[in-house]
């Protein structure tokens, strides 16, 4: 562990408030942190433009500066510092429209806690430093949206709902970018029906600081549905460990290319899967609904807490594969899980069996499906910065 304490900048006019947050930091005794505190907005951007900060822990609601333009201000005169906006619960509303804005998270000031707050600002500032631009990065654009999915355990459908959301963002114009971060046997192959020559495996034979823009560019297959694609290796021989320091630098060369970056992660834990998930925007965990998965399920989301910022990054995609199957209520599902529900798939077992001969996604093989209309519903709310759950 570095001795190097973390710089916190702390712009809170509320003392009570300012001394929870510091005590909260002081005593979470995971790393050690360096607090300065302002008042002020004025004080605040002066200490940043004297000391500097590893990040920001921002009130929106100071003397000198009211709501949005607090933030903005502060993001104008330092874009590369990352900014977490701590509020209360009359002021939520705006931390959402600053983290539309830019800012990296928002906190409730009624859920600080020492270990809560302290993850927050370690995932914040690594997060930050996986999109940060390198050299091999464009220069002043701002990093795409990166969306992990990952099964409760194998064999859910994870990739097929990852590839029909990457799908669905590329028919709306964006760019895409979909990594199949898995050391060999991946399903991209399956599902498209192509064989590339190159993908992921030639990069692992590289250091992470030589995978950029230029060495992944080189990698990618664009597919017939609209996005770019990087391919596992589809034989044993062609195994190797993804190392934690790739998976980021691939992360971060990928968010610099595209608009959104939809990565597909294996459901068995490793530290590149680690790396990954803490780097992304918004994590979906694909759960099969019955009682097997949703038991798995219930144990990855433990583990995918313990990796992700906070709760607000996390959420759950239901498939129903056996219409005739008994499958339990979504309240139960949810009581189970511990985490919103993103999103609920019908049974389409035909169409998926379709799609899969076309080599095309069931959302395009059958966009008046009902299976498509939530695939389409799921991919607009996972464009969000902040989920809104399934009603049940």
């Amino acid at each position: 562990m570095s001795s190097v304490p973390t710089k916190i900048l702390l712009i809170e006019d509320n003392p009570g408030d300012a001394r929870l947050i510091q005590e909260a930091l002081s005593e979470a005794g995971s790393a050690p942190v360096d607090v300065l505190w302002a008042e002020r907005l004025s004080t605040g951007l002066s200490q940043l433009a004297e000391a500097g900060a590893d990040v920001v822990l921002l009130d929106l609601s100071l003397p000198d500066s009211q709501g949005l333009d607090t933030f903005l201000k502060l993001h104008a005169q330092a874009p590369d510092i990352p900014v977490i906006v701590v509020t209360g619960l009359d002021d939520e509303s705006l931390a959402l429209r600053a983290a539309r804005e830019g800012a990296q998270d928002y906190m409730l000031k009624s859920s600080v806690g020492l270990q809560s707050l302290a993850r927050l600002i370690r995932f914040t500032i690594e997060r930050h430093k996986i999109l940060g631009v390198g050299p091999s990065g464009y220069e002043g654009a701002p990093p795409g949206r990166i969306l992990g999915f990952i099964g409760a355990k194998g064999g859910v459908g994870a990739t097929t709902v990852a590839l029909n959301v990457a799908a669905l963002l590329a028919r709306q114009g964006k760019s895409v970018i979909a990594l199949e971060l898995r050391s060999c046997f991946g399903a991209f192959s399956f599902q498209f029906r192509l064989t590339p020559s190159g993908g992921l495996r030639d990069l692992l034979d590289l250091d992470a600081g030589d995978i950029g823009v230029k060495t992944l560019r080189r990698r990618l297959v664009s597919l017939p549905c609209g996005p770019k694609a990087l391919f596992a290796a589809q034989t044993g021989e062609g195994f190797m460990q993804i190392q934690p320091q790739q998976a980021e630098a691939i992360l971060r060369a990928a968010a610099q290319m595209a608009d959104y970056v939809i990565v597909d992660l294996p459901s068995h834990p490793c530290g590149a899967s680690q790396s990954a998930v803490a780097g992304c925007d918004f994590t979906v965990l694909v759960v099969e609904r019955e009682p097997g998965s949703v038991a798995a399920g219930s144990g990855m989301v433990d583990l995918l807490r313990s990796w992700v910022a906070d709760k607000n990054s996390l959420g759950a995609v239901l498939v129903t594969k056996d219409s005739l199957a008994s499958f339990l209520a979504l309240s139960d599902i949810r009581t189970r899980l511990g985490c919103p529900i993103a999103g609920v798939i019908p049974p389409a077992a035909e169409i998926c069996a379709a799609s899969y001969r076309l080599g095309v996604p069931v959302a395009l093989s059958d966009p008046d499906s009902l299976a498509a209309a939530s695939l389409f519903e799921l991919a607009n709310k996972l464009t969000e910065p902040v989920l809104v759950p399934v009603s049940m």
